[in-house]
């Protein structure tokens, strides 16, 4: 399960928490509103039980900051998929 990202709004950086009831691979990954990709947080990592967070420090895969803007982040596990929107406030 994916929380809502805290703060969101956000500027610079915002924190994503998630729980596993089971071992998991897990992915994060942020894309835009064209759906395309910008950013990896967490790539088929392998996770235990429990609660977990993560950052992003609202940068591209580039290490470029990315602009204002309403994002998309798409949690994935082998059995879950779930999609919570974050805003980037400059």
């Amino acid at each position: 399960m994916l929380y809502n990202n805290y703060p969101n709004p956000f500027n610079p950086s915002t924190t994503l928490r998630f729980d596993l009831p089971e071992n998991s691979k897990v992915s994060l990954v942020v894309y835009n509103l064209l759906g395309e990709s910008i950013r990896t947080i967490v790539n088929n990592i392998d996770y235990k039980p429990g609660r977990f967070s993560v950052e992003w420090d609202g940068r591209d895969n580039s290490g470029f900051t990315v602009p204002s803007g309403v994002y998309l982040i798409r949690f994935e596990t082998e059995k879950y998929r779930e999609v919570k929107k974050a805003i980037l406030l400059k």
